[in-house]
């Protein structure tokens, strides 16, 4: 089950870094979303490109990346959710374009019919006059 929590935070707390300088929590939570961004990136070229293994990638990236099996965890559950809606939505893409394109030929075709409908009967209205006179 996955469960998702919000909270408001005034931007006046101070977070303490390493180094002894101190910065915004916005800053923090800047830094934070950037480096979460850039594993969810190697770990989508690692699941999905280079089709490595779940398990293996798991403790490769634990400790490359210093992170926690469940912000692993969480990073792979939000990478799978992106490749399902992409390829639902190209998936879509493609039925839509068959769609149009069918649709489209069908057009044509009916344009095609009622050209040659038309010619047949000029041709025979002008043989029946020929006729009567």
């Amino acid at each position: 089950m996955l469960q998702t929590y919000q909270t408001k935070v005034k931007n006046e707390i101070v977070v303490r870094n390493e180094d002894g300088t101190s910065s915004s929590l916005y800053d923090y939570f800047s830094v934070f979303g950037a480096f979460f961004g850039h594993v969810e990136r190697r770990l989508f070229v690692a699941l999905y490109v280079h089709n490595a293994s779940l398990t293996s990638t798991k403790s490769k990236f634990i400790s490359k990346y210093q992170i926690t099996a469940r912000q692993f965890n969480s990073i792979q559950m939000h990478l799978k959710g992106k490749v399902k809606a992409t390829k639902e939505s190209l998936e879509y893409a493609i039925e839509i374009t068959e769609l149009k394109n069918q649709r489209s030929a069908t057009i044509d075709r009916e344009k095609k019919n009622n050209k040659k409908t038309k010619v047949h009967k000029k041709t025979h209205i002008a043989v029946y006059e020929r006729c009567t006179i």
